[in-house]
């Protein structure tokens, strides 16, 4: 785990794949947002995202055409 903070630490963008509710993948975040690094968050069903992430923006997406196209126009944004 502790490879896994560091690598998030020097993140200059952190992206996240919420499907499935993985907790792991919500303490990463966490700590990615601790850290003040940039996050995008991803879902393929709104109805997984748990805890207080629901009040956070969320790509949604439904295939992977509409993934690439969602996350090209946010990391362009945040250039």
């Amino acid at each position: 785990i502790q490879r896994i903070l560091s690598r998030i630490a020097s993140a200059k963008v952190v992206v996240a794949e919420l499907s499935g509710a993985n907790p792991n993948v919500y303490l990463e975040v966490g700590y990615a947002w601790a850290s003040k690094v940039p996050t995008i968050l991803l879902v393929r069903d709104v109805n997984d995202l748990r805890f207080d992430v629901k009040g956070h923006r969320c790509l949604v997406y439904r295939n992977i055409r509409e993934l690439e196209r969602l996350l090209s126009t946010e990391l362009q944004t945040l250039s």
